[in-house]
């Protein structure tokens, strides 16, 4: 029996073995070397009997690789006949995948981000008052083409990030965002886009309802007149927008940022995604950032709020229907007694941890590569993705380097069972509360040590 390596996987070499991503479910599986290696040499087409051989030259170890497993997965499919087959081992792919893998070993961070997120322009028709990127909007008065963007998200795909963020503001107001949207779906690239769904022209609803790639994030607080004092529009303006999307065959993912909002106004969102056939529902926890505090709940609260929502969807038989995800750094604090340390390998410390640098970047509307929008614009000196690879900022910058090697100080810290990928909790609140990422931990955590 052959096999052949499927095309809809991603398979990425990473320093502590690698990883294979599905481009139709999307779920990530970390690997070993070995496997790595193995899957590596089936895509270039070799012999299992081949494969085999090269792992085991390469790193002195005598590997058999799980077929059942792989075929389970999806990666491998099963061949009679293949119509190239290489047998011979040549001493040059031994000797590639050998330094390949001594050279990635040097590294203690991700060959290239998980996601990106890029911000066409900083415009925007409404003034949320939770908006996270209001301090910076003013910042960016112009926009670059959408030539200069397609270069950078080439560079993304070719790079194998595995998603694409587009954010801003509200991108459907970015003049060329239409072509910004037909060139990801054809380099089929996995894409959100987050808008507040106020004034999307036709043909940016044509492209999105078409592409399988694509889904649309809609920005909506509740279910009542409590959307227009948070967001400044009434929300039966963005229903139709949602409308617009389920009519189209589109099912968009639902996002709010948990305010001021009570739990039952909560429950009436819920209820108005199952009524809808709406299956994703996200809850992001507020970011204090630039000292604005106004909404910043204690995480009990937000551990609060998830306990009653998982009782809600209980109650009324919602398990199969919805998928409520809260989200935010540090919430996992509020479970200390609960949860013992979640961590197991080097790649869970990653997504566990602060993201920022470590999985994810951010692109400023003028290729500025920030490693997160919590950060303020004078943290550090930026290095800039219209004037060189996103590759070698990801690689070489400065403060991303920061952001992955440093360790706080805090002996609280330090004694916690989550320190080895919570590390004092989120730096740019650290250095905006404290002028310093190192010295203390993040004073918003529940834990007491």
């Amino acid at each position: 029996m052959n096999y052949e390596f499927n095309k809809d996987f991603i398979l990425r070499f990473e320093f502590f073995g690698g990883l294979l991503v599905s481009n139709k479910t999307f779920e990530i599986y970390e690997l070993i070397h070995e496997d790595t290696i193995f899957l590596s040499c089936i895509k270039s087409n070799y012999s299992i009997k081949a494969a085999v051989e090269i792992v085991n030259r390469c790193l002195n170890v005598k590997y058999t690789p799980n077929l059942e497993q792989f075929v389970e997965i999806g990666v491998l499919i099963k061949k009679q006949m293949l119509k190239t087959h290489k047998d011979k081992i040549t001493k040059d792919i031994v000797d590639f995948y050998f330094n390949k893998i001594n050279c990635i070993k040097q590294y203690n961070y991700l060959s290239a981000p998980i996601e990106v997120s890029i911000y066409p322009s900083s415009f925007c028709q409404l003034n949320c008052r939770f908006c996270y990127f209001k301090s910076k909007r003013d910042v960016y008065p112009n926009f670059v083409s959408a030539e200069d963007w397609k270069t950078v998200i080439n560079e993304i795909k070719n790079n194998n990030t595995i998603y694409l963020s587009i954010l801003g503001g509200e991108p459907t107001l970015y003049p060329e965002i239409d072509e910004i949207l037909k060139h990801v779906d054809k380099i089929k690239l996995k894409t959100t886009i987050t808008t507040n769904g106020v004034s999307i022209k036709k043909s940016t609803f044509n492209i999105i309802c078409n592409s399988e790639l694509i889904t649309p994030v809609i920005s909506l607080q509740t279910i009542n007149d409590k959307n227009l004092a948070l967001m400044g529009v009434e929300y039966k303006k963005i229903v139709k927008s949602i409308d617009k999307f389920l009519k189209g065959g589109k099912e968009p993912r639902i996002n709010t940022v948990l305010s001021t909002q009570t739990i039952e106004d909560i429950y009436q969102m819920i209820d108005f995604c199952v009524n809808k056939k709406i299956k994703e529902y996200y809850l992001n926890i507020y970011m204090p950032v630039n000292g604005e505090y106004k909404y910043c709940h204690k995480f009990n609260h937000y551990k609060q709020i998830d306990v009653l929502i998982k009782k809600y969807i209980d109650k009324k038989g919602y398990q199969n229907k919805i998928n409520v995800a809260m989200q935010g750094c540090l919430l996992y604090s509020a479970y200390y007694e609960e949860l013992n340390n979640p961590v197991s390998s080097e790649y869970e410390r990653l997504i566990y941890g602060c993201e920022a640098g470590n999985t994810k970047v951010e692109i400023m509307p003028n290729g500025d590569v920030i490693p997160c929008t919590a950060f303020n614009l004078n943290d550090f000196k930026y290095e800039n993705v219209f004037k060189k690879s996103l590759d070698i900022i990801w690689n070489s910058a400065y403060y991303l380097q920061q952001l992955r090697n440093y360790k706080v100080k805090d002996n609280k810290c330090q004694r916690c069972k989550f320190y080895s990928f919570c590390n004092g909790g989120c730096p740019a609140y650290n250095l905006y509360k404290n002028k310093n990422i190192i010295e203390k931990g993040d004073d918003r955590c529940l834990v007491k040590i």
